[in-house]
């Protein structure tokens, strides 16, 4: 016998779209309430004293100390060797970004190992002073990399959490404060992979960071039985302990038109071979001296940092772009200089280029040094005397023309005004 499902009553049509959205509401809600039961838990777990809970067992803060070491072998690294492919201001950044790492994980093991002291003030005044300088970099606005700057110093909660009541409100601001900085470092450098890298290993630190926090809710939970904690706080300055980077490899190599240095890391003695034919690339060294021998086309340095490019031969023009603290000498014909982006560059032009076009932008603390005769540094120009009269001048002048000149002309003429 054939069922029915006539005079049962109908279900009522429902839109699509209502459906989806009453549906994303109800994930949200479910996902905020799970969030929030896992705070309660770890707040009950900390006050009944279950088992060997974070605040009395040093393993569970070894734990915590475990994760931390892996997120920044992972992620962190990854800004590291990013910043010393870009060079510039941005590699100068990885010795704050390596302190600051190193200060928020000493505090990780002070808190496995001591009690948590009533006032932190005194441990966490090392931390608070690199952040400072952090910040002090980011309000240095139009230099070279400043988006790259404003990116670390926006989400300092990456560090400050270790002392903060309330890291997941302090990593979640970090995590919205990057975004701006991110879109800008990406739209700027879309096909650059160093940059791109830069950005993404951060804000992966950061979101793992996120997720580490939700352990402690209420703040980096101490050993309850453990010792006093120290007044101040060591740790290893500019560098992290136990990161191990993996040094990357100097090149030289040479096309019919081009010719590549990089990645001198350094050296004092560092050789280049070019012809007429090719461009030079110097590209990513760090302390070091780069000897360009023959007469290339033109010459680019770019990425470096504290280090010398003597130019022996003659070219059309060096390029000196996103560098820090570099020297750069010629002996040969060179026609012209640029410099751009760049900070703390000093340009000592031989005889042979007393007259070349130096060209400077967005460029701070650059220093001109022009050879004359036997490579002497020539005086500056004096300056050209005034056209203007000086004060005492225009009054006797004044003087002369208004009173004295018509008596000399008539001497009578005050006599025959008056009459």
């Amino acid at each position: 016998m054939e069922s029915s499902d006539e005079g049962s009553p109908r279900s009522k049509a429902v839109d699509p779209e209502e459906g989806k959205k009453k549906l994303g509401k109800a994930i949200i809600s479910a996902a905020e309430r799970i969030d929030d039961a896992y705070e309660r838990l770890a707040r009950l777990e900390k006050q009944l004293n279950l088992g060997t809970t974070a605040a009395s067992s040093p393993v569970s803060e070894n734990r915590v100390l475990a994760e931390y070491d892996a997120l920044v072998s992972e992620k962190l690294a990854g800004v590291f060797e990013s910043s010393i492919l870009i060079g510039g201001r941005v590699e100068l950044l990885t010795d704050i970004i390596g302190s600051l790492a190193s200060a928020a994980r000493a505090i990780i093991v002070l808190s496995a190992q001591c009690k948590k002291p009533h006032n932190l003030d005194s441990l966490s005044a090392p931390l608070k002073s690199l952040l400072t300088e952090l910040d002090e970099m980011k309000v240095q606005q139009g230099r070279p990399f400043s988006d790259h700057v404003n990116l670390i110093a926006a989400a300092s909660g990456a560090f400050s959490w270790v002392y903060s009541s309330s890291p997941k409100t302090e990593l979640k601001e970090a995590l919205k404060s990057i975004d701006a900085s991110a879109d800008k470092v990406k739209k700027e450098f879309t096909d650059r992979v160093e940059h791109l890298q830069f950005v993404n290993s951060f804000t992966s630190f950061v979101s793992g960071l996120n997720s580490l926090s939700r352990k402690f809710p209420d703040g980096l939970e101490w050993n309850s039985s453990g010792s006093s904690a120290p007044k101040s706080l060591q740790f290893s300055k500019r560098g992290y302990v136990g990161l191990d980077l993996a040094p990357i490899p100097a090149v030289n190599r040479s096309t019919s038109t081009k010719c590549f240095c990089e990645y001198q890391v350094g050296l004092s003695d560092v050789i280049v071979d070019s012809s007429k034919n090719q461009t030079v690339y110097v590209l990513y060294c760090r302390n070091s001296s780069i000897t360009i021998k023959g007469d290339p086309k033109s010459i680019i340095f770019d990425g470096c940092t504290y280090s010398t490019l003597t130019v022996e031969g003659s070219t059309s023009q060096i390029d000196v772009v996103n560098s820090v603290g570099i020297k750069v000498k010629t002996k040969g014909k060179v026609d012209a200089v640029n410099v751009s982006r760049s900070q703390g560059v000093r340009l000592y032009l031989g005889t042979a280029s007393a007259d070349a076009d130096v060209v400077v932008q967005t460029t701070s603390k650059l220093k001109l040094i022009v050879a004359e005769g036997d490579n002497k540094v020539p005086p500056p120009f004096p300056s050209p005397p005034s056209l203007l009269p000086s004060p005492s001048q225009l009054y006797h002048s004044l003087f002369l023309s208004i009173f004295l000149r018509p008596l000399l002309l008539d001497p009578f003429a005050v006599v025959h005004a008056h009459y």
